[in-house]
């Protein structure tokens, strides 16, 4: 390989490796002190680098938390795929996607409460929903960004529905629409409201709402076709 290749390379690694740091000395400070109280200064310190170092990888601490949400999506999306990948038909698939998502919504758990009771974040959070033509770009952009990650996974989830329809293992319905309904049933379960009082855990979470949709989603009997993907 060249040498400038191999300089190029390593380049690419090493910022690589700082946005990473910067990603979760971020996560470290928003869980002790919250996102409203997190200052760009505070970031250059628990990160270690300069304020000219932090400025070339994140302008905002909205950038930051966008590529916090970034990777959490694209890991989701990883996940989503390699279950695909499994020859284990298209059942026991979406009981495999359900625990995927449940068990990532329990590792981050944490640093989601932190975001969900930070006042700051909430209110910027509404804002940006309600009309996004009210804030500035860097902000349009965070939640475009959100969108596009959000698409993303219910085009696989879409496709895998319709794959499904196709090889007679579920029945007719309409993708776009099951997907909302399965996102919000794993929302409710992920992030439980304090007046709520019944609280599982994931495989309990798992079975009950995939036997939910599977008694929605199951073939009339006697049409059911093998299932190889």
């Amino acid at each position: 390989m060249p040498a400038v290749d191999m300089r190029s390379r390593r380049r690419t690694l090493l910022e690589t490796e700082r946005r990473k740091d910067i990603v979760r000395a971020a996560e470290a400070l928003i869980l002790r002190r919250g996102f409203g109280r997190l200052t760009m200064d505070d970031l250059a310190r628990e990160a270690q680098f300069s304020k000219a170092t932090l400025y070339k990888y994140f302008r905002s601490k909205t950038e930051v938390v966008a590529a916090i949400f970034v990777n959490y999506f694209d890991r989701v999306r990883e996940r989503l795929e390699r279950i695909r990948e499994r020859k284990i038909g298209h059942a026991a698939q979406l009981r495999e996607f359900i625990r995927a998502v449940l068990e990532m919504h329990e590792e981050s758990r944490n640093f989601s409460q932190a975001l969900m009771v930070d006042e700051e974040f909430m209110k910027k959070m509404g804002v940006l929903l309600a009309d996004e033509r009210r804030v500035p770009a860097e902000d349009r952009k965070f939640v475009s960004m959100m969108k596009d990650r959000l698409g993303a996974l219910s085009a696989i989830l879409e496709e895998f529905l319709a794959e499904g329809v196709r090889r007679g293992a579920f029945r007719a319905t309409n993708p776009a629409l099951t997907v909302r309904m399965l996102s919000v049933s794993l929302s409710a379960f992920a992030h439980r409201q304090p007046w709520q009082p019944v609280e599982v855990g994931v495989e309990e979470a798992t079975e009950f709402i995939h036997q939910f949709f599977m008694h929605g989603l199951a073939p009339p009997r006697g049409r059911r076709k093998g299932e190889t993907r």
